[in-house]
């Protein structure tokens, strides 16, 4: 039987393939897409009319697990979505410490998901422009004239880049995202020139806890503007979704039952689902890449049947996530050394598959506030501000790049996740509460009235505000396959 052969076979259908997809099949081109997830609908879609997101806190995290791998945090308690990956099936390590005394840890970070949609659907929907000086800071570093706090080994001024693009180039693409996404927001006092008008439907009223966090800016000199969230506020024609009462913090971090959330799914493949030169394919595991000369033709992969099945592309695209898209090709090349490593290395004089490794770089902080308040009622940011994106911030502060700042409305809004999070490495990952010490009250959480009391003095108070910045390049942080 002969392989059927696409104009296009996209790996992924985050954030990365479902662009590409949307934008092919509206060319003509025949177009599949290999999804290692399944499809889950909302309920708007759904032929039963019900979700197939698991809508409750404690459902929708699933079961207490615990770590099983040979590492340093073996036996931590996890907890993992219905569609993130089980880390103890298929683990991330995370290497760190000096050289010759390495740790290894099991980790869920690199926002991973296993669903069409990919990260989309976890994710808060902060969804922020580049500024102008993202896309030059090697130019703006050579130029910058003041030394740089924290740089003792010269990282920035060695492996800073430039983008071959500015953000003139991009200025139209990002409206055109904008608005057939699907953003909310203000571009009113954004750093970020918006040359083809603003595409973002209106914010809805902010939670009153975020007043804090205005209120902070405003005391700092700090001009703020509603935070872009990919959350339709409004009805949305280029996905045809229709708006309801939106404002829920079970639309972020877990899947959005209703729609709203304008994750790749709702909004860029759903479309074009009925289209004759679209095809999409869940449940399929593709585990091998394979070249003919220098270029890359066919995908194996296993169907939801556990067979082994082979298509072929004239053109192939990678967009499984940075982890896992380096885990393929990496995998690729061991299975073909002769062949596709050689193409990866390009005949062994190049080694930097997996170098590089960039993901968000996030801090913050988070405060008890007075009073109490239904952050259940909320979206996931309300406020941010380019403050620390400006040149006189960084020059003042002798940093090589900016950033932006934003409150987060909706963390540890429901009461599962405030305890589960407790403590964690990462306040957008279920993790750990339960299992550590809290070093309030010295106690192990979860037990009777002590829960109850900590939960009761801490739940509906508690407002953090996040900045999202550059972080630089390094070849010493790698992807590499842990065997």
């Amino acid at each position: 039987m002969a392989i059927k052969t696409y104009d296009a076979v996209i790996i992924g259908s985050g954030a990365g393939g479902a662009p590409i997809a949307n934008e092919l099949v509206k060319a003509g081109k025949t177009v599949l897409v290999l999804e290692k997830g399944p499809l889950f609908q909302p309920q708007y879609l759904s032929e039963s009319g019900v979700s197939d997101f698991r809508r409750d806190e404690l459902y929708a995290t699933g079961p207490e697990k615990r770590i099983t791998l040979d590492v340093a945090n073996k036996g931590e308690s996890y907890y993992s979505s219905h569609v993130e990956p089980d880390l103890n099936d298929e683990p991330h390590i995370y290497r760190h410490g000096e050289e010759g005394a390495e740790i290894d840890k099991a980790t869920l970070e690199g926002y991973t998901a296993q669903v069409v949609g990919g990260g989309t659907q976890l994710y808060g929907a902060v969804s922020l422009r580049f500024s102008e000086d993202d896309f030059k800071l090697k130019s703006y570093n050579e130029n910058r004239g003041y030394n740089l706090v924290g740089d003792p080994n010269g990282d920035v001024d060695r492996e800073v880049r430039d983008w071959p693009i500015s953000y003139a180039d991009m200025e139209p693409y990002y409206a055109k995202a904008e608005d057939k996404i699907g953003i909310n927001g203000t571009h009113e006092n954004q750093s970020k020139p918006f040359t083809s008008g603003s595409k973002y439907q209106k914010p809805l009223a902010p939670n009153p806890i975020s007043e804090y966090a205005k209120k902070g800016m405003e005391a700092k000199g700090m001009e703020w503007y509603r935070t872009p969230l990919a959350v339709i506020t409004e009805d949305h024609a280029p996905s045809s979704r229709k708006t309801g009462n939106v404002k829920t913090s079970y639309v972020n971090r877990y899947g959005d039952p209703m729609g709203y959330k304008s994750n790749t799914w709702v909004s860029l493949l759903a479309p074009i689902k009925d289209e004759d030169n679209f095809e999409i394919r869940c449940n399929c595991t593709v585990v091998q890449l394979k070249s003919r000369n220098t270029k890359v033709e066919e995908i194996v992969y296993f169907d939801e049947s556990g067979d082994v099945k082979t298509v072929k592309g004239k053109v192939v695209v990678v967009a499984c996530s940075a982890i896992e898209s380096t885990r393929l090709l990496m995998l690729s090349a061991d299975m073909d050394q002769s062949g596709f490593g050689k193409l990866v290395t390009q005949n062994g004089t190049n080694d930097l598959l997996g170098k590089y490794f960039l993901t968000h770089c996030f801090g913050g902080a988070e405060g008890i506030v007075p009073g109490r308040f239904d952050k259940s009622i909320s979206l996931d940011s309300d406020y941010a501000s380019d403050f620390a994106a400006t040149r006189d911030f960084m020059k003042k502060n002798g940093l090589w790049a900016g950033a932006a700042i934003y409150n987060n409305t909706s963390d540890q809004a429901l009461p599962i996740s405030l305890a589960r999070s407790h403590a964690s490495q990462d306040i957008d990952t279920i993790w750990k509460g339960f299992d550590k010490n809290w070093p309030e009250s010295n106690m192990k959480p979860g037990v009777g009235d002590q829960m109850s009391n900590w939960i009761n003095g801490n739940f509906g108070n508690r407002l953090s505000v996040s900045f999202m910045a550059n972080q630089v390049p390094l070849t010493r942080i790698i992807h590499t396959l842990y065997i």
